[in-house]
């Protein structure tokens, strides 16, 4: 007789993440039709810049130089922007091999569940 025994262990899959992950300028972008001829329009929808101190900048900001702050615990980004209004996102990151190159893409959900993905730029 053969007898063997397996034993299954469930890990909770927490991911976790420091600052320096998501330093750079992401971005999202709506792409408008599309052609036999190629692409008819792409537009910004979202752009932050994450900065190595902790500031960061959006571009719902009304001035250029107005910066808030960020900050990131597990899977939690956290931002409060110049006038102190404060926002919690989860969030992942992902790198995704798509139309023969490699980009990065970040994930925000936001409490209703809302998903916003961005990529960044300069990849």
């Amino acid at each position: 007789k053969f007898i063997a025994s397996i034993k299954f262990s469930s890990v909770p899959q927490t991911e976790s993440y420091v600052p320096d992950d998501l330093l750079g300028k992401w971005e999202s972008r709506i792409i408008l039709g599309a052609t036999n001829w190629g692409l008819v329009n792409s537009q910004v929808l979202e752009k932050y810049t994450f900065m190595e101190d902790g500031r960061y900048q959006s571009s719902k900001m009304l001035a250029g130089n107005t910066y808030g702050k960020f900050s990131v615990n597990g899977n939690k980004l956290t931002v409060t922007d110049a006038s102190g209004k404060t926002t919690s996102y989860r969030f992942k990151l992902e790198s995704k091999f798509e139309y023969g190159s490699w980009h990065r893409e970040l994930t925000l959900y936001d409490v209703t569940g809302k998903e916003t993905t961005l990529k960044w730029e300069g990849e």
